[in-house]
């Protein structure tokens, strides 16, 4: 499984997609991230460093796969995500 994380939208690919295919999934990403960009007295409309939305995405990617949140909207995608671990790497 791959997925993206923008301040616009949140993308996903199954697991051995080809990697010129669409996403899976394409999530909007001011409904999912608005809630933690509230938390932290942010909105979409300011000019987010990388570093705290990576913070932010970061902590919602835990609380999907921990089973804490679900958007009905776009419940198969966090089926997918549910139950999954969340792995940060940085680069080199």
């Amino acid at each position: 499984m791959f997925a993206l994380a923008t301040p616009r939208a949140f993308y996903l690919w199954q697991a051995g997609a080809d990697p010129e295919a669409r996403p899976t999934y394409e999530v909007h990403g001011e409904e999912l991230f608005r809630p933690y960009l509230a938390r932290a007295g942010l909105s979409k409309k300011s000019n987010l460093d990388p570093i705290v939305f990576e913070m932010v995405v970061a902590a919602w990617l835990r609380d999907v796969a921990a089973g804490q949140i679900e958007h009905n909207d776009v419940l198969e995608a966090y089926r997918v995500l549910k139950g999954g671990q969340v792995v940060a790497s940085q680069a080199a």
